[in-house]
């Protein structure tokens, strides 16, 4: 590292640099598959930062149910009991209320920009129960870094 004079920086000094926000890691979700970089293995445990992190979070969240994960008891959503239930505005607009509270508690660095709930019915899949949740977000630390989740339940 050079300074504007073109000279390197003294050990000491390279070492008090410290960046402002520290960088949060975790594990890539799925466990063990590897999308994003096919041209090498990361290993069965890979580690996970910004975007790709909160995608697999956000992931992990819908497909959980409350009581599975036996130190969080309250993490997850059951949103299999609405399958069978008449799909109609009202629901929809339940499903989209619970999913923004369980993100809120579970996942507070983001900021829910899109949020839809169909059937799959409505999208090509005929007569299979089931629901397609998409979800457009931001970091609340950098608005800059935007991305979005599709998952289907019950196909």
């Amino acid at each position: 590292m050079a300074t504007i004079y073109g000279n390197s920086l003294p050990l000491q000094q390279k070492r008090q640099i410290r960046s402002e926000q520290p960088k949060i890691y975790g594990l890539n979700f799925p466990i063990g598959i590897n999308i994003r970089e096919s041209k090498f293995q990361r290993g069965y445990f890979c580690k996970e930062a910004g975007i790709n992190l909160i995608k697999g979070n956000i992931k992990q969240l819908l497909g959980t149910f409350p009581g599975e994960r036996l130190m969080l008891p309250n993490y997850g959503l059951d949103l299999r009991q609405f399958l069978f239930e008449p799909l109609d505005a009202d629901l929809f607009s339940e499903i989209r209320e619970r999913i923004r509270e369980s993100i809120s508690v579970n996942i507070p660095s983001i900021i829910i920009t899109k949020l839809s709930v169909v059937s799959l019915d409505s999208i090509g899949y005929t007569g299979v129960p089931g629901l397609k949740i998409s979800l457009s977000f931001k970091l609340k630390e950098d608005a800059t870094q935007v991305g979005d989740v599709s998952i289907k339940v019950g196909a």
